[in-house]
């Protein structure tokens, strides 16, 4: 992989398991942004990547495009280890998921991107509506010439700091709650 920073990453792999991801994938294709960031698609080709490792993928690229697979889902919020990553490595996300999952995220204490993101996707309830704004939204901030950018991203290293202490003090409670209910008799 180059180490040149990029705009974002999208961990898109199982990309064929949902119409959402394929579609994202070939909005960012016939958009030319996938030279702006580091895809994976499960296939090795001049602008996607079959494998990333995700670490070295989070520590090169400015945003995390975050493809969910309850795209349509009704339920209730649930947040995947995807989301949990992006706070750990301090990397703000864009969301492509269910309505009202990034209300849910600040629900619970964690806090978003607005301004420099414009979130008001999460409010619409009509999934291609919603997928048309996510893909919008990336091409709009993708758009920005990447020093420009890095410039809107350092506005967010706060909100990520702030995102990762409260993971791991989230993490650390719990791991203390699961020690207690296996060590005591409740």
């Amino acid at each position: 992989m180059e180490t040149t920073k990029k705009h974002y990453c999208c961990f898109n792999k199982n990309y064929k398991e949902s119409a959402e991801r394929k579609i994202l994938l070939k909005y960012l294709e016939t958009n030319n942004l996938l030279n702006k960031g580091y895809v994976s698609t499960g296939v090795e080709s001049d602008l996607t990547f079959d494998e990333l490792d995700i670490e070295t993928t989070l520590s090169k690229s400015l945003i995390n495009i975050v493809p969910e697979g309850n795209f349509r889902s009704r339920n209730s919020h649930f947040l995947s280890e995807k989301i949990y990553r992006c706070f750990l490595f301090k990397k703000p996300f864009i969301l492509l998921s269910r309505q009202h999952d990034l209300a849910y995220i600040r629900a619970i204490g964690y806090k978003t991107f607005e301004p420099v993101i414009n979130e008001n996707y999460d409010k619409i309830y009509d999934h291609k509506t919603r997928l048309i704004e996510v893909c919008k939204e990336i091409k709009r901030i993708t758009s920005k010439p990447i020093k420009e950018f890095v410039k809107d991203i350092a506005n967010l290293t706060e909100i990520c700091e702030y995102n990762y202490k409260l993971y791991i003090s989230n993490r650390e409670y719990e791991k203390r709650k699961f020690y207690d209910r296996i060590t005591k008799n409740y």
